[in-house]
């Protein structure tokens, strides 16, 4: 049930005007590469 939220929060982020900071982008790429679960789960 944690990831499916975390799923969730991560989709209403990326639609977030701030997740274009190459820092946040950064972030989220080190966050995705660390849960290969979601991404397949995606």
């Amino acid at each position: 049930m944690d990831d499916l939220l975390q799923r969730v929060r991560r989709c209403e982020a990326l639609q977030q005007p701030e997740w274009g900071d190459p820092s946040r982008l950064r972030d989220v790429q080190a966050y995705l590469r660390g849960s290969p679960a979601l991404i397949r789960a995606g």
